[in-house]
């Protein structure tokens, strides 16, 4: 991915929230100078507004609940996995005591609770997909993709 994608996407996951329309995040993307492809451009900004629309609704559920399909956002994912889990992660650096929040996903085939979830991604942190000299304290689930041609 090029930098001027890497800045886009982190200018329009800071635009999803207010509202504004393809048209209106790209026209700003052009005036900071972090546009790009029209297509990808377009897809980033599908592929943000669907896991924000229904984060506070997924954030929400007891963790034995699993995400209506309704909630899911459908798209064409990078790895050939059905799902691709969305959350956020406390961790704790080890060496200064520091919390951190840290926005993280993971790839399943399993069509889990978010409770499940929750726990298949701190034992995989614990296990190998932690960094090194932190550790985790939790992780909530926050939004869900759904891999177009799989089934659910």
């Amino acid at each position: 991915m090029g930098i001027e994608r890497a800045i886009g996407r982190i200018i329009i996951n800071s635009l999803i929230p207010q509202g504004l329309g393809s048209n209106a995040i790209i026209r700003i993307l052009i005036e900071r100078g972090a546009s790009y492809r029209r297509t990808d451009m377009l897809s980033d900004i599908r592929e943000a507004g669907g896991l924000m629309r229904y984060e506070a609704s997924i954030r929400d559920l007891s963790p034995g609940t699993v995400v209506p399909k309704s909630w899911m956002t459908e798209l064409e994912l990078k790895a050939p996995y059905q799902y691709r889990v969305f959350g956020e992660a406390q961790m704790i650096d080890m060496n200064t005591g520091e919390a951190v929040t840290k926005r993280v996903s993971f790839y399943t085939d399993r069509l889990s609770s978010v409770g499940a979830w929750e726990d298949d991604f701190i034992e995989a942190f614990e296990g190998s997909y932690g960094e090194e000299n932190t550790g985790i304290m939790s992780f909530k689930v926050a939004g869900l993709q759904h891999n177009a041609g799989y089934e659910y």
